[in-house]
């Protein structure tokens, strides 16, 4: 083995305005369109990274509780509010078995793809898909990604 190549990477947006403000929307649209290009591909890793990770629904499932009472908070929001939300339904929606790693900040995209072709050459997966989902500032979600797998011997 040579080492971990890259597949092509396919790039998508959505208008956030479109959809419901939630992370329930933006992670069932990540999965649907994954699943469009990724679906069958024999993935057995997923990595995301994403500069936000839940923390808006956080700060608005929390506030609401403060706000009325935890007994009066949103049990079925509570899930979004988790950096590793989109994550879940992407490895629903694509059969992925393995290990999911979600990793949020900056530069969280860029060492996702590093930890997803760091696991690769250690053999702990063999073909990762590595995903970054942000907003982009204007309202819309940028979803890219990509797969890495063992280089052929």
């Amino acid at each position: 083995m040579t080492g971990p190549s890259s597949s092509a990477a396919v790039t998508r947006l959505v208008d956030a305005s479109r959809l419901v403000a939630s992370g329930d929307a933006v992670a069932a649209w990540a999965a649907d369109v994954l699943a469009t290009v990724w679906a069958g591909a024999g993935l057995d890793a997923l990595y995301v990274g994403t500069s936000r990770g839940g923390a808006d629904e956080a700060v608005a499932f929390w506030s609401a509780a403060l706000a009325t009472g935890p007994a009066l908070a949103a049990p079925g929001a509570f899930p979004y509010t988790l950096a590793n939300a989109a994550a879940g339904r992407i490895c629903v929606a694509l059969d992925v078995r393995g290990p999911s790693v979600t990793l949020v900040g900056p530069a969280a995209r860029a060492h996702a793809l590093e930890a997803a072709r760091d696991d690769v050459a250690d053999g702990v997966c063999r073909r990762a898909l590595v995903v970054g989902l942000d907003p982009d500032g204007s309202g819309a979600w940028r979803l890219d990604a990509e797969v890495v797998s063992a280089a052929p011997a």
